[in-house]
């Protein structure tokens, strides 16, 4: 078997590309990076130098016949109610975190706990209170 699956620590500089397969894996479709990268047309070389632009990302979701609704929001009592409706409706989020500077996803959430998805943390799998959601979440804007 040539193709990969499951969640797994990332190659340099391919947040965009794990964070995409990640969740479409949640979703219970399974791809490789390689299919990542010929979804969202982002070279290994370009998104190892120059990231992947969420617009991209919202292409790549698109190709395997799923939505994707891009927001932002500086209100943290709205975030976290959107936040949560999402979870609590079973749909992940792919969220760009480290001051815009990295993909991850949130998973789910269980009672208080937040469950991420970090391709570039070596645990990979885990969960953190909202309070650190938030500030993981935050920007120096």
């Amino acid at each position: 078997m040539d193709k990969k699956f499951g969640f797994n620590y990332q190659e340099h500089g391919n947040c965009g590309q794990y964070a995409l397969l990640n969740a479409l894996l949640l979703l219970g479709i399974p791809i490789s990076v390689k299919d990542a990268h010929q979804k969202t047309k982002v070279t290994r070389l370009k998104a190892l130098w120059e990231g992947t632009e969420p617009e991209k990302i919202i292409r790549g979701i698109k190709k395997y016949g799923c939505q994707a609704e891009p927001f932002t929001c500086n209100d943290k009592k709205k975030l976290k109610a959107k936040i949560d409706a999402y979870l609590e409706a079973g749909i992940p989020l792919i969220v760009c975190v480290e001051n815009y500077e990295h993909y991850a996803l949130l998973a789910r959430k269980i009672k208080t706990r937040y469950y991420w998805i970090d391709s570039a943390d070596l645990d990979i799998i885990g969960h953190s209170s909202w309070p650190e959601i938030a500030e993981w979440l935050e920007s120096s804007d």
